[in-house]
C-alpha cells in the first residue's frame, strides 16, 4: 500500500492591505505561530515536494487552528489562530515514509 502525508495548498492569503494570491501553485513549507509577537511567520514554496508534510488530515487541521501561545488571543478577543489567515486546501501526496511494508 502506497504512504501518503498531507500538506496544505495555498489558495489565498489575507493580509492587512486586502488578500493576496499566486496565479503558480503555492505550499506551506514551514510555520511558527509565535513568531513575530504571535502574529505567526510563514516559508512559502513553489515546490510541493519540499511542502511540510502530515500524517493525517487531523495533523493538519490541528496545525492550521494552532493558537499562538505568545500571544492567544487577539485585539478584539477572539482566539489567535495565525495560521487561519491563510485559505488553504488539504493535498494528499505520496509520502514513502508511510508505505506499510
Amino acid at each position: 500500500m502506497s504512504g501518503v502525508a498531507w500538506v496544505m495548498r495555498v489558495l489565498e492569503v489575507n493580509t492587512e492591505n486586502g488578500a493576496a494570491w499566486s496565479d503558480d501553485p503555492m505550499w506551506i513549507a514551514g510555520f511558527d505561530v509565535d513568531e513575530f509577537d504571535g502574529r505567526g511567520s510563514v516559508e512559502y514554496t513553489f515546490d510541493v515536494r519540499t511542502a511540510y508534510r502530515f500524517a493525517t488530515i487531523d495533523d493538519l487541521f490541528d496545525a492550521w487552528t494552532m493558537q499562538s501561545q505568545v500571544k492567544p488571543r487577539r485585539t478584539d478577543g477572539l482566539p489567535n489562530k495565525p495560521l487561519t489567515a491563510i485559505t488553504i486546501a488539504a493535498e494528499q501526496v505520496h509520502d514513502e515514509r508511510y508505505d506499510q511494508r
